[in-house]
Formats: structure tokens, C-alpha cells, sequence
């Protein structure tokens, strides 16, 4: 199974002809309790920084299209569709893609853009759709996307997709030939790859011993080992390359904590934590396109009042990677445990005001 520890040393191989690249590998429905079962997330995870990212956002629970909605908004947005009552939206590839594998679209279009810009405008979190999207378009980044979600948080607010679009394909062979052509047909010394992997979405009364779940999440581990094999090919020691993994959707109808996890050029330590939190391991995942900024340089760029998120700060703590991960295990579950108390003490505080 590949493994950052596996990669040839960077001295026995050329240096990038670039300068730097971000990969942002998004899915969802992640949580680091189902990294035994994904192994290649495991190996990746073992060798990276890690902490558990918070995707709560206009509702109780987070749809896959209320994360990229989020992402590309760089602020609580998300979908008219209410993913804590019923199912998620399934997202599908822009329709006016390249048919041709390995050949990029330059001007696609996200679907369901129009009703994702009426949902938005109609919440109260003063988010703009498409704003990530058009601070890369203006950045002068090399940018591709692949899969359904890259689409949404690449798009413009007009919905045209920033750079090289590649619908992502069922098949493992065809998702491959997409995702090495978008590693390596980028134009700019600096660049960003976008890469939707799928995500998992469970009714809250199954679990991961149901056959449909466990074929989701082994599809999702391959796709992301398929990833990880096209980047370490073009950089072997990430020399010049930041990886970051990001589940940006619950797996239920109802709130838990994600993973997060990076590895690469610019990632100093093995943990995790947001300013934005204060919490020890704790992320948001508002804080995403404000880190991927930073990291390519270009935070100066960008219109800081749009994107509310603080930058992922990575830190050495002490411990395994095993002893890291159970840790962020143990604050899932003491999160779980205490919500509902949280949620009785502010209804009675709130009682006790109005009277």
C-alpha cells in the first residue's frame, strides 16, 4: 500500500520543474474512527499532520454539496436542501465536459449553479458563491479540477469553472488517466489541484458494516491512492508539493467531527489546529481556502473580509501516529457526549432571558 515512508528520497530523482503545488483532496462523510478501513488513508495519515475538522454549517448536519458549497463561498453557505431530514443531493459532473480522457474542459460549468446561488443568497451569513473560484482565476495559480465538487469550489459567481475541468469517470482505470492529466498538464510554476474522491452518506440507522457503505469507503480509498500515486510520480519527496486531505461532509443526518490531515513542503509538525478554534486539534472547514491561499502565496491577493477562516497552523506533538489519531478519536467522543447538554443549557438559558 503507497505511503509517504515509501517514496524514493528526493536526491535520487529530479527536482519539480515547479515551484510549488497544493492538492486539495476533498470527500466526505469521514471520520477518523473508519481509517482502519481505508488503508491507504491510513499510511497517508500515519506520515501527515492531522486533526478533526468541523463541517458544521447552515444546519444541523452537512451534505457533500454544503461542503464545496462551503469551500467555495469561504464561509458558512451551503445547499437549499436540508440534509438532516431527509437524503443529500447527488452532484453530478458539468455536462458540457471534454469526452476525451485526459483532456481537459476550460469552460465548464457547475450544475445546479443557479439553485445553489439562490440558497445561499437566501441565508444570513453574507456569503458570496463562486468567491474561492474567482480570487484563483485572478491569482495567476495553474488550476484543474476533477469530480463533481471540484466544480463547485472552482466555479465564479457566474458558475464557469476556474481552469482545466475533468469530469470524474466510475471506472478506476478512466478516474486514473483524469486524475494524472490534471497533476501534470499545468501551466505555472505555482499551482492547484482540486480532486472530489466521493464521499460517504449512510441513513443514521446503518452502519459501516453495510455492504453499500463499505463499498463506498473502499472506493474512496482507491481513488485516493490512485491521487496519491499521480502526485508522488511527478514529486517522489513532496519537495515541492502540499497535500491535504479534508472530509467536508457528515456521514449521517447528524453532526460529527471529519478528518483532516497534510503532509509536504510547507506542513512543520503532525497536528492540527486552527486560531479560529482554540481547541487544541480542532479545525473548520471555513479554515480551508484560507489555508490553501497561504500556502500558495497568495493570501495577500485576496480579499481577507470574504473568507472568514483562519490558516491550519501545524505543530509537533508528542506521541505515535496511532497515540495522535486516538486522541482525536477521544475528542470526537467526548464532543458527541456533551452536545446534548450544551444544547439543554443554552435552550434554559435562553428561557430564563425571554421571561
Amino acid at each position: 500500500m503507497l505511503g509517504l515512508g515509501m517514496v524514493p528520497a528526493a536526491a535520487t530523482t529530479p527536482a519539480p520543474d515547479f515551484d510549488h503545488h497544493v492538492v486539495v483532496i476533498g470527500t466526505g462523510g469521514l471520520r477518523w474512527t473508519d481509517v482502519d478501513q481505508t488503508p491507504a488513508i491510513a499510511n497517508f495519515a500515519a506520515v501527515s499532520a492531522v486533526g478533526n475538522l468541523v463541517v458544521r454549517n447552515v444546519r444541523s448536519s452537512t451534505c457533500p454539496a454544503d461542503g464545496w458549497i462551503a469551500f467555495s463561498a469561504g464561509r458558512r453557505a451551503g445547499d437549499a436542501i436540508n440534509g438532516a431530514g431527509g437524503p443529500c443531493r447527488y452532484l453530478q459532473n458539468p455536462a458540457n465536459t471534454n469526452p476525451v480522457l485526459g483532456q481537459p474542459t476550460v469552460d465548464a460549468v457547475a450544475p445546479d449553479w443557479q439553485v445553489f446561488s439562490d440558497a445561499v443568497a437566501s441565508q444570513s451569513y453574507d456569503a458570496t458563491l463562486g468567491s474561492f473560484g474567482q480570487a484563483m482565476a485572478q491569482s495567476g495559480v495553474s488550476v484543474a479540477g476533477v469530480g463533481p465538487g471540484a466544480a463547485i469550489a472552482l466555479a465564479r459567481p457566474d458558475g464557469q469553472v476556474t481552469g482545466d475541468f475533468y469530469p470524474r469517470p466510475a471506472g478506476a482505470v478512466e478516474f486514473a488517466a483524469q486524475i494524472n492529466a490534471a497533476v501534470t498538464q499545468h501551466t505555472a510554476p505555482d499551482r492547484l489541484t482540486v480532486v472530489d474522491i466521493g464521499a460517504l452518506r449512510i441513513p443514521n440507522t446503518a452502519d459501516l458494516s453495510d455492504p453499500t457503505a463499505a463499498a463506498t469507503l473502499s472506493q474512496i480509498d482507491a481513488r485516493f491512492e490512485t491521487t496519491l500515486r499521480a502526485i508522488y510520480a511527478q514529486d517522489p519527496g513532496l519537495t515541492h508539493t502540499t497535500v491535504m486531505l479534508a472530509s467536508l461532509a457528515d456521514p449521517v443526518g447528524a453532526p460529527r467531527l471529519s478528518i483532516l490531515a497534510m503532509a509536504g513542503q510547507q506542513v512543520n509538525g503532525n497536528f492540527l489546529t486552527s486560531p479560529s478554534t482554540k481547541q487544541t486539534g480542532f479545525n473548520q472547514s471555513t479554515d480551508l481556502p484560507t489555508t490553501v491561499f497561504s500556502l500558495l502565496g497568495v493570501s495577500d491577493q485576496v480579499n481577507r473580509a470574504t473568507f472568514v477562516g483562519s490558516v491550519v497552523a501545524p505543530e509537533f506533538v508528542g506521541g505515535t501516529a496511532t497515540d495522535r489519531i486516538d486522541s482525536l478519536i477521544d475528542a470526537e467522543d467526548h464532543t458527541l457526549a456533551t452536545r446534548p447538554l450544551v444544547e439543554k443549557f443554552f435552550l434554559f438559558y435562553c428561557i430564563i432571558n425571554i421571561l
